[in-house]
C-alpha cells in the first residue's frame, strides 16, 4: 500500500476545525458542477498550488476555532497536508462515480482511489473515509 502526502483546499473554512477533529468525509450525497471530475469522493492534490487555488480566506470565526491566537491567522488562507492511502489506483471519470472493479480478480474488489492518471497521478480522490488522515495545517496569505 502506497502512502502520499498530498494537500487539500477546504472552500468552506468553517470545515477545516471539524476535518482536524473528525477526518475528511471522503463520500459527499451530493454532486457539484465541476467538482466530480474524476469520481465521487474526497479530492486531493500532489501540488501545494493546485490545492491553494481551493483554499478560501479565514473568517474571524474560522480563526478562532483553529489557532491560540486566531487575529494572526485571519484573512490568511490554509490548506491541509494530508497523509493519504492509495492502495489500488484507476483512472477515473465524472461518467463513473464509482471506482470501476479490478480486471482478473474474482471477488469484484474495486480499486481503492480515482486518479487524473494511473500512473503518476496529481490528483487523487478518497473513495473511503479513512483513506486520508489530516497531518498539518498550512496558513498563507
Amino acid at each position: 500500500m502506497r502512502t502520499l502526502r498530498v494537500w487539500h483546499g477546504c472552500s468552506a473554512p468553517e470545515r477545516l476545525a471539524p476535518i482536524c477533529a473528525g477526518g475528511f468525509r471522503a463520500a459527499s450525497g451530493e454532486r457539484r458542477a465541476g467538482v466530480d471530475q474524476y469520481g465521487k469522493g474526497c479530492y486531493f492534490a500532489r501540488d501545494a498550488a493546485l490545492a491553494a487555488r481551493y483554499a478560501a480566506r479565514l473568517s474571524e470565526e474560522a480563526a478562532a476555532a483553529l489557532a491560540e491566537h486566531p487575529a494572526r491567522i485571519v484573512g490568511a488562507r490554509c490548506v491541509l497536508l494530508a497523509l493519504f492511502a492509495a492502495g489500488d489506483v484507476a483512472e477515473g471519470s465524472h461518467d463513473r462515480p464509482r471506482p470501476l472493479r479490478i480486471p482478473g480478480l474474482p471477488s469484484g474488489r474495486r480499486f481503492d482511489t480515482m486518479a487524473d492518471r494511473a500512473d503518476d497521478p496529481s490528483i487523487v480522490v478518497a473513495t473511503a473515509e479513512a483513506q486520508a488522515y489530516p497531518a498539518y495545517i498550512v496558513c498563507f496569505e
